[in-house]
Order: structure tokens, then C-alpha cells, then sequence
């Protein structure tokens, strides 16, 4: 995981399945202390109690991705099966990416729920394996 400044932004640097992603944080002043509130969601707060726990997350991230490709563990993923995920811009797959990569900033999947800020992935840099 590289956390490094891209066109003003912080951005959160992971490989997944040999393709870096690279996580941009929108709305940086925003963001939230990635401390459990009351008034969280569930799916938030247990994204939050996984933070810590790299191999849960990452299983989380796994699972995400083999439901959004209709694939059963194990199966072979392509580089170009990530890309297609990352181009949906769906913030919850940020949010995993930004807690998979060992970020302190965890945000709300859901922009429309809160005032808080939401992780968005957009791809900066593509370098597939060769």
C-alpha cells in the first residue's frame, strides 16, 4: 500500500489480483474519524470492527469481487475483470479497498445516507501483470 498526494488529492495505493488500484479520497476536509458513532449504519460499523483485522478484510474484498464477476472461490480473475469493477465507481468497493489497504480514513458506502465524505475509485494507473 503506497498513501501518496495525485493531483491534490490522497490517494490510497493497492494491488489487487496484480492490478494497482490506486483509491482517491473526494472531499478530504470531510471525512470522518474512523471512530464507531451510534448513529452509523451496520454495514459501516462492520467495516469499521474488520479495520484491524487485514486478513477479514481482505477476505471481505475477495468475497465483493467474486459476487460482483458471479464467480465461486478460486476461480481465476483478469485484470480486465478489476478494471470493469473499479470503472462502476461504486463507493462501497472504495471504502474496502481504502480499509483493505490498511487506511485510517473509512467512509460511508452510501453517499445519499450521510454527510460524510465517500472513498471513490478512480483508475490513476493500470499496471497489469505482465
Amino acid at each position: 500500500m503506497t498513501d501518496r498526494e495525485t493531483a491534490g488529492q490522497r490517494a490510497l495505493e493497492i494491488t489487487v489480483y496484480g492490478v494497482v488500484l490506486q483509491v482517491l479520497l473526494d472531499n478530504v476536509d470531510a471525512v470522518m474519524d474512523a471512530e464507531p458513532e451510534e448513529d452509523m449504519p451496520e454495514n459501516l460499523l462492520a467495516l469499521l470492527s474488520l479495520r484491524n483485522q487485514p486478513f477479514m478484510i481482505h477476505a471481505v474484498l475477495d468475497n465483493y469481487i467474486l459476487s460482483k464477476l458471479g464467480k465461486e472461490f478460486g476461480a481465476p480473475v483478469s485484470a480486465n475483470e478489476i478494471l470493469s469493477i473499479a470503472e462502476e465507481n461504486d463507493p462501497y468497493f472504495g471504502t474496502l479497498l481504502a480499509a483493505a489497504a490498511g487506511s485510517d480514513i473509512i467512509t460511508h458506502p452510501d453517499p445519499s445516507a450521510t454527510p460524510f465524505s465517500n472513498a471513490r475509485v478512480s483508475v490513476v494507473k493500470v499496471e497489469a501483470p505482465s
